[in-house]
């Protein structure tokens, strides 16, 4: 059964955003180096795409009471789908950035880093 999506906790920060758009690189990059990252950006995007289709449906089709809700309550939809796809994301490692200090359960730390 797949873990129930807290729709809460997928509210996102505009901030962050905003913060992204306001940072700026600490390496000046090659032209050839901006074609790179904006080719593997853009066709890396059709894989990513696809995948993230095949863990909705197949979430979907493994939470019959989310189906039922999904379609009671359409507005939940954006929530939902990003809160899938946060715990069964379609790329296998992924950066991120915490703002301040955290302690995870299980006793790992991690320093602000953003």
């Amino acid at each position: 059964m797949p873990a129930q999506p807290d729709l809460a906790a997928s509210t996102p920060d505009p901030r962050a955003a905003h913060d992204a758009l306001r940072e700026r690189c600490p390496v000046a990059w090659s032209e050839s180096q901006h074609w790179s990252v904006l080719r593997n950006w853009t066709v890396g995007e059709v894989g990513t795409i696809a995948a993230s289709i095949g863990i909705l449906m197949h979430w979907l089709a493994t939470a019959p009471d989310w189906q039922r809700r999904l379609r009671e309550q359409p507005g939940l939809l954006p929530s939902a789908i990003d809160e899938v796809l946060r715990i069964d994301g379609p790329l296998a490692a992924n950066r991120r950035i915490t703002r301040q200090a955290v302690t995870l359960a299980a006793g790992a730390s991690s320093p602000a880093s953003g």
